[in-house]
């Protein structure tokens, strides 16, 4: 059976992670991308260390669209992979994002793949 699970996606240039549900759904990202692998993983341990005292916004998206982003240290350190039609709808995707990443724990391994 699936487990929730970090990917991480690498170019020549930059390398950036994001979240997946059981079911393969894409349930937030990195909020920046980093130079290179070593940093990526970091900065997903980072967040997995600091889940429960991040700091969760919802943010407008356009006029009929809403965002999450989650802080860890005053920096957005993941966002939201889509946008909702309602704020509540935003704010809960993050809290299921932040549950299911601490339930998942650290990651020690992480899929990578590359994007061209």
């Amino acid at each position: 059976m699936a487990t929730p699970r970090f990917q991480l996606f690498a170019s020549d240039s930059a390398v950036s992670w994001r979240f997946m549900s059981a079911n393969n759904r894409d349930l937030g990202h990195a909020a920046f991308a980093f130079p290179d692998v070593d940093s990526c993983t970091a900065a997903i341990r980072l967040l997995c260390d600091h889940i429960a005292s991040a700091v969760s916004t919802t943010v407008r998206a356009g006029p009929r669209h809403w965002a999450w982003r989650l802080r860890v240290g005053g920096v957005d350190r993941a966002v939201s992979s889509r946008y909702y039609e309602r704020r509540v709808e935003a704010h809960n995707s993050c809290r299921s994002f932040q549950e299911l990443v601490r339930a998942a724990g650290r990651p020690e391994l992480c899929q990578m793949l590359r994007w061209r």
